[in-house]
């Protein structure tokens, strides 16, 4: 019988593939996307480079990626202040002496990876071209930091499924570089709860929890994100509010995706990745009504909502593959700014 715990990816039995084949797959998957200039295709389509790119650029460029480590006074601070992020900035560049460019191209490649392993450990390789979404490319080569925070803990999920001790190291690492990671931790825990309630007290109960975790997380990313980050004492407390960095038009698949995962919830609540998808989309959506950043979000999860859409049942997994795919295409328009599909945006 499959168990249905925390930490099982799939809900039927499927076969995969060998270590060898797995990582071989995903390293060729990330040589052929990094080979790619990316950076330079948005800026030739855009009239402007990658914003988070830029910034960390000029803080390398400028040496202010490293915290003064004196004004931090308690073992939170080290958490909220981010510290490892400027230290391997810092160490790769000023150490090392490599260049800003190599730097990056190094980041991305380690997240193009982990999140390749992430939907291979689960799926044939065909469905890594669904990773080639504007969102993820733009997490991977701009928003770098967010992206090594969570490959980070994709390794520390992937070890402990492998049943390695020291998988709660790579997420320590990752909560050191971004405080977003402690959301997505959050997020795993309660998937997990979620995948012990569907064992204990069933399905029913799993949805539940699954649902009423998504509403507690978009709470805490929307209305009670400035009183949390006060009383955590994070920099970026008493910040400006903000706006959705995505339109409802171009959520629509997302909103699509979740939808179907409630409709088919039996299998849905069956897997760590459709129970934790879940969470994250309904977090992502809500952030929409009251301001966040649901497009940052749903990239950050990618690789585990692709698995989860695979494993939804057949009547509902392929037609959604396809909406998936247009979606995709149409986004890819928006990115490159042809004037036939902006209206997308």
């Amino acid at each position: 019988m499959e168990e249905v715990g925390a930490l099982r990816p799939v809900a039927r039995a499927r076969p995969t593939m060998r270590a060898r084949s797995l990582v071989t797959w995903a390293l060729l998957f990330t040589v052929v996307v990094v080979l790619i200039p990316w950076p330079q295709i948005f800026e030739v389509a855009n009239g402007l480079p990658m914003l988070d790119r830029e910034v960390y650029r000029t803080k390398i460029e400028e040496q202010r990626v490293l915290r003064d480590l004196s004004s931090i006074t308690s073992l939170a601070g080290l958490f909220t202040n981010e510290v490892l992020w400027g230290w391997l900035l810092d160490f790769a560049v000023t150490t090392l002496g490599l260049s800003v460019d190599g730097v990056f191209l190094g980041i991305s490649a380690v997240a193009i990876f982990v999140a390749a392993l992430v939907v291979l450990r689960a799926e044939a390789p065909a469905y890594l071209l669904l990773l080639i979404n504007p969102l993820f490319i733009d997490l991977v080569f701009s928003q770098m930091r967010g992206a090594l925070a969570v490959a980070l803990l994709s390794v520390g999920y992937l070890l402990r499924c492998k049943k390695v001790r020291t998988w709660w190291l790579a997420v320590v690492a990752g909560l050191l570089i971004h405080t977003a990671a402690f959301v997505y931790v959050g997020i795993a825990i309660a998937a997990s709860l979620a995948g012990r309630s569907l064992k204990r007290s069933g399905p029913q109960a799993a949805l539940i929890m699954t649902a009423a975790a998504g509403v507690l997380f978009a709470v805490v990313t929307g209305p009670a994100r400035d009183l949390l980050l006060g009383a955590a004492g994070d920099r970026r407390y008493g910040a400006e509010g903000y706006l959705s960095d995505l339109s409802l038009r171009y959520i629509a698949i997302w909103l699509l995706v979740l939808l179907i995962q409630l409709v088919d919830w039996r299998s849905m609540v069956k897997t760590f990745d459709g129970r934790a998808s879940t969470i994250l989309l309904i977090m992502a959506l809500l952030g929409v009504l009251w301001g966040g950043y649901p497009g940052r979000y749903i990239a950050l999860g990618l690789p585990f909502i692709i698995v989860a859409i695979t494993r939804l049942g057949s009547s509902y997994r392929i037609p959604l593959v396809f909406a998936y795919v247009v979606a995709m295409f149409l986004s890819w328009g928006v990115w490159l700014r042809i004037d036939w599909i902006r209206f997308w945006a």
